[in-house]
C-alpha cells in the first residue's frame, strides 16, 4: 500500500492504494480548436476508479485553453458580423453596455457572456427573436421559418430522410413553402433520431 496523502484516497472505495500520472486530455472548444492539455489523474490500484485532480474551473485559467477560447470569440464574432449584423446593433438588441463585443473580442468574456456568444453563433437568428422583444407570436413565426430551412437542408443531404409522421401516416415533406400552406406538426425523421417540428405557413383568422 502507498504512502499517499490523505488527498488522494480512492473517492470510490477509501483505498490509499492509489498513485498520481500525468495523462494528456483533449478539450472540445466550441467553434473552436480542440486543446490537449496535461492532466494529473489518481488511479486507485483497489477498485480500478480513475478520476482528476484537476476540475474543470482549473482547467480553464490554462493560459493555453484561455488563449483557444478568446481565439473561438474571434472567430465567432466573425461569423455573426458576416452575416450582415452590426456590433452596435446586437449590443442595444440584447441590452448590452456600448464597445462590450470589442472588449470581448479583444479580451476575452466571462462564461456568462462566452454562452451568449455561443447561442448566438449557433443560432443567429436569436437576435431577430430578441429584436422583437421576445413576443411570443414573433417567436413562434421565427422558429417555425427556421424549422422549415433545417428540414429543407436534411431533404436536399438526402431525400429518403424528407419525411413527417402526422397522426401515424409517413408524409412526403412538399419541395416548397407556400405562404398559403397550413402548419403541419408531427415527428421529423432525422439522421438517427425524431426530433419534433412545425413546419409551414401560419393560417389567417378568420
Amino acid at each position: 500500500m502507498s504512502n499517499n496523502p490523505e488527498s488522494q484516497i480512492c473517492k470510490l472505495c477509501g483505498s490509499k492504494d492509489t498513485k498520481l500520472s500525468t495523462q494528456s486530455r483533449i478539450f472540445e472548444i466550441p467553434f473552436g480548436k480542440n486543446l490537449e492539455i496535461s492532466n494529473k489523474v489518481i488511479e486507485c490500484s483497489n477498485c480500478g476508479d480513475s478520476y482528476s485532480v484537476s476540475p474543470e474551473v482549473e482547467i480553464a485559467k490554462n493560459p493555453a485553453y484561455q488563449k483557444e477560447v478568446v481565439a473561438s470569440i474571434n472567430n465567432m464574432l466573425s461569423y455573426i458580423l458576416g452575416l450582415g449584423f452590426q456590433m452596435a446593433y446586437i449590443e442595444r438588441t440584447l441590452g448590452l453596455p456600448p464597445r462590450t463585443l470589442i472588449r470581448w473580442k479583444n479580451e476575452g468574456c466571462s462564461a456568462s457572456g462566452l454562452a451568449l456568444l455561443r447561442l448566438m453563433r449557433a443560432c443567429p437568428w436569436l437576435l431577430k427573436i430578441a429584436d422583437e422583444k421576445y413576443r411570443s407570436l414573433e417567436t413562434d413565426k421565427e422558429v417555425i421559418f427556421q424549422s422549415s430551412l433545417a428540414i429543407n437542408k436534411y431533404r436536399e443531404i438526402d431525400a429518403s430522410r424528407s419525411r413527417y409522421i402526422l397522426n401515424g401516416t409517413v408524409m412526403d415533406i412538399p419541395s416548397k413553402v407556400e405562404k398559403k400552406d397550413p402548419i403541419i406538426i408531427g415527428e421529423y425523421i432525422g439522421v438517427g433520431n425524431r426530433i419534433n417540428f412545425a413546419w409551414g405557413g401560419a393560417h389567417e383568422a378568420n
